[in-house]
């Protein structure tokens, strides 16, 4: 559910983002009497007339808000390029997360709830069994390889970071390809910290059960595995989903587009329940 709420509030700071940098309400106010000299220049004239201009006034405003109408929800096509395509590639991410979740609700076994049930029977068996060394072992190489992920993830950011701000920096101050770069570069920044920090938790999380293994009560070390590999499923998929606004930046919009439904058909692939298990193993 977290997960949701993330792409939520992220989908919402790019609507909002993007309606600043593209300009969205721009139309509305955009020069109406430029485009409609004769009705502009006439009614100054008509001012100036006591009687004359209260009738050619009405008239003239008459014309002018049937003429200006549509210029309030006329949008080029350029900017509905630039607006509608990532929150739509957004929504697309979104609905399938918010599908894959209620899924699991259901009852339908995914990749996440198998492995997550498979990690507390681990733990029991751990604990039944008092194999303190098999444990050991196990948990320091996940930690291991959650720790080389996450310091991927940074590294990666930081040359990321190095190339885009550069770019940011090159571009005059008020152009709107420079607010897009902006917001893209904090949409690429936002889902690697994530995906950093999500990984360092699911270390965290296994280091104190490695801890508690001897001395904890009841099923409490099930449970810190289950979010561990809750944690480590999270890191891994805010990975993926950073591929995409990177091809946003490299790419353009239908770049973003294109990569979003790449995402969705490689995250139906991975979803899906690990080959091999039988129904046993399920229940």
């Amino acid at each position: 559910m977290k997960f949701v709420q993330t792409w939520i509030f992220l989908a919402v700071c790019l609507s909002n983002s993007l309606q600043k940098t593209v300009g969205f309400s721009s139309p509305a106010t955009i020069g109406i009497e430029s485009r409609f000299p004769k009705c502009s220049s006439r009614s100054h004239i008509f001012r100036r007339n006591s009687k004359d201009t209260v009738r050619h006034h009405n008239r003239k405003s008459i014309c002018f808000e049937r003429k200006a109408l549509p210029l309030n929800v006329m949008l080029s096509g350029e900017q509905m390029l630039q607006g509608g395509l990532p929150i739509f590639s957004v929504a697309i991410l979104l609905g399938y997360h918010v599908g894959l979740l209620q899924s699991e609700k259901s009852g339908i076994p995914t990749w996440r709830s198998t492995q997550a049930r498979t990690r507390m029977k681990w733990s029991k068996f751990v604990r039944e069994t008092e194999g303190w060394l098999y444990a050991v072992q196990t948990l320091r190489n996940a930690i291991t390889a959650n720790t080389f992920l996450a310091t991927t993830v940074l590294s990666l950011l930081t040359v990321i970071s190095g190339k885009l701000w550069s770019l940011i920096r090159s571009l005059d101050r008020g152009l709107t390809g420079r607010k897009r770069l902006m917001l893209q570069f904090a949409s690429i920044s936002l889902c690697m910290l994530i995906s950093a920090y999500e990984f360092l938790q699911s270390a965290r999380l296994m280091t104190h059960a490695g801890f508690m293994f001897p001395v904890a009560k009841g099923d409490k070390v099930d449970e810190i595995m289950r979010k561990s590999q809750s944690s480590q499923w999270l890191g891994l998929r805010w990975l993926y989903v950073s591929l995409g606004f990177i091809l946003w930046a490299v790419a353009g919009e239908w770049g973003f587009l294109f990569g979003t439904l790449c995402l969705v058909k490689f995250f139906k692939q991975i979803d899906k329940v690990p080959a091999g298990l039988d129904e046993k193993d399920l229940a």
